[in-house]
């Protein structure tokens, strides 16, 4: 399960160096919807996006975003995943503490430095919800420039879904880059992509 909230972080280390986006397809239509097994979701429109669909054995599906780099350092991606839980959460501290124990946990900190972190219990669309932000400082980024560090900022929410209490629903939107190149908008580009969220009935 920690494997869950943390792979968004490498994913976005892992693909967005993209140039040739040989991996991902271009989205000509931002208003096109996209659909996992139990969600539909549209695309960020800030900008030229590019997408990547994964399927896993259980049929769950995970969708990739990624922005075409604004410079050498700067990178940007949003993501929705879905899995199956093992474990049924109906207390909501317990299921902010997991969450904050496998985000904050989760990430190599020889590499990856947390400088901020934020969790709040919510509702999203009536479903159960922990919403977080993370900054970390990624010190081992392989396009820095002439920086010791990147910064990785983080938005998410990690969901219950209504009609299946043991299926998680990920959303991640996040923006690497040095310190000056960062959006100033981030977290309302970030809410603007958790918006085209909507749950399909299953």
């Amino acid at each position: 399960m920690a494997n869950f909230i943390k792979c968004s972080i490498i994913i976005f280390l892992t693909l967005l160096g993209f140039c040739g986006c040989a991996h991902l397809v271009k989205i000509e239509d931002p208003n096109v919807s996209f659909e996992g097994t139990s969600y539909i979701i549209k695309p960020p429109s800030n900008g030229e996006w590019f997408y990547n669909r994964t399927k896993n054995l259980r049929g769950n599906i995970t969708y990739l975003f990624g922005r075409r780099n604004q410079s050498e350092a700067l990178s940007n991606y949003a993501v929705v995943t879905e899995k199956i839980s093992p474990i049924y959460f109906f207390n909501e501290e317990c299921f902010l503490d997991y969450v904050k124990s496998s985000v904050i946990q989760s990430n190599d900190p020889q590499r990856m430095e947390l400088v901020e972190s934020e969790f709040e219990i919510k509702k999203f669309l009536g479903a159960k919800d922990i919403s977080f932000y993370v900054v970390y400082k990624d010190l081992s980024a392989p396009s820095k420039g002439n920086t010791s560090y990147l910064y990785v900022k983080t938005a998410g929410n990690v969901i219950i879904h209504p009609d299946k209490r043991n299926l998680l629903i990920q959303l991640d939107y996040s923006e690497r880059g040095v310190e000056s190149e960062l959006d100033e908008h981030f977290k309302e580009n970030a809410a603007r992509f958790f918006n085209n969220f909507t749950f399909k009935k299953i």
